[in-house]
This record gives C-alpha cells, structure tokens and sequence, in this order.
C-alpha cells in the first residue's frame, strides 16, 4: 500500500507509513491495557502517532527521570520526526529510570504539560513537517510504560521501520521509471522489479535500502537526460 502511495504523494506516504509504524509499537509492546487504548485513535486517524525510538535509523539519548512522589519528572529532547500534530499526538520514546540497565520504551501525550512542538522542516501536506519535542519536567506515571526492557521489541521496530522506508522509496522510484520509455524505461524497470523483490524479503530490507536510494537517484538521472534529449 505505502509503495502504491508515494507513486502518487511521496508526503502522505510518509506520513501513513510514520502512523502504522506507530500502530506497530503499540501492538507489538508488552502493555496491553494502554495499546488497546490508544489503538483505536491511532488507526482511524483521530490523533497523530511516531516513534522517536526507532522511526529514525540515529541513535539518541534517553529521556532522563527523576523521581518525584507517585510519578516521575521527565527531562531531555526526542529526535525529530514527521506525523506529530500541531495540537494533539502521541509519541514514544526511551526512558532511563535505572543506570547501568535497558532504557524503557515511553509513551508521551500531547496532552501532558511540558512538552513542546518545535517545527524542524516543513512538509508538503499538513502532517508530514518533521517536528522535535523538548521535554521539560513532564509529569510520567509509570503505568505509560509500554515496554519495561525496550531492547526486546527494538530490533523489530526499527526492521520494520525500514521495510515501510524500503516499500516508500521503491514507489517514488516507480513513479520516476513509468515515465522513461524505451530500452532505458524497459531496463530501469526491469532492475526496479529485481531490487523491489529482494527488498520485500524481511531479511534483507535493512541491508538493501541504500541500494534503493541509489536506485532512485540514477533513476532520476537517466529520466533527466532522456527528458533533455526528446526537448
């Protein structure tokens, strides 16, 4: 489906992508009663959902918790990424409560006091901006906590994660070659096909997304000159 999109809008692809990865989160964490809560908003759109854990392939620094009476006061930044609403979003993002042990996988609301929406880019549809939260003295009940020891779901998180990538960009580049004709349009597709389906592979789509970005860029290039050379 995200390929099918981004033949079309590269943007809401994303932003659909961000949604059901978050959607993912929820279903693959070991607390129940919060995914099932949340669940139902995320998957008919009502509110914004992403990530900051392991939508971005960077590594960043966990929140940091102090205790405080019945609840914790959370400080630090989560890593820019698109799908977080202008008014109303959730977010996860790791949680360091103990040193010297896995960070906790959190679940933050927008409408929890301290956070704050700073735009980082703007997008080309409502929605796919890539924003960052800052953090400051957030009140966090650990009940909100979706995985205890984030390491155990991390790695299919962030494998699924580039999946949706890998399915975004094979659909920009499929757009890109429907527009070549001849040998070059016949070949270009023909290599899109190949490299698509080693990509679908679950084993595999970490290691071939730089291929797909080199895919789509010598795609664009070919397309450029053919372009340059019928005008």
């Amino acid at each position: 489906m995200h390929a099918e999109t981004a033949r079309t809008s590269l943007a809401v692809a994303r932003i659909l992508a961000v949604q059901r990865h978050f959607a993912e989160v929820l279903l693959a964490s070991e607390n129940i009663g919060v995914a099932e809560y949340r669940l139902g908003d995320i998957l008919d759109g009502t509110i914004s959902g992403a990530c900051t854990a392991t939508w971005s392939a960077q590594a960043l620094l966990p929140l940091r918790a102090a205790a405080s009476p019945a609840a914790l006061r959370l400080e630090g930044e989560l890593h820019p990424v698109p799908n977080v609403g202008e008014t109303w979003y959730l977010v996860t993002a790791l949680l360091q409560t103990t040193p010297h042990h896995a960070p906790h996988l959190a679940l933050l609301s927008s409408e929890q006091d301290g956070l704050t929406r700073e735009p980082v880019t703007r997008g080309a549809v409502d929605g796919d901006d890539t924003a960052m939260i800052s953090v400051k003295k957030v009140f966090f009940r650990p009940e909100e906590i979706l995985q205890e020891n984030s390491t155990e779901i991390h790695e299919h998180l962030a494998r699924f994660a580039t999946f949706l990538k890998c399915a975004i960009q094979a659909g920009e580049v499929r757009r890109t070659v429907e527009h070549m004709s001849g040998d070059t349009g016949a070949d270009a597709r023909a290599t899109l096909a190949r490299t698509v389906n080693q990509v679908m592979r679950p084993a595999k789509h970490a290691r071939w997304l730089p291929e797909m970005h080199e895919l789509h860029a010598a795609s664009r290039s070919l397309c450029l000159i053919q372009r340059t050379v019928v005008d």
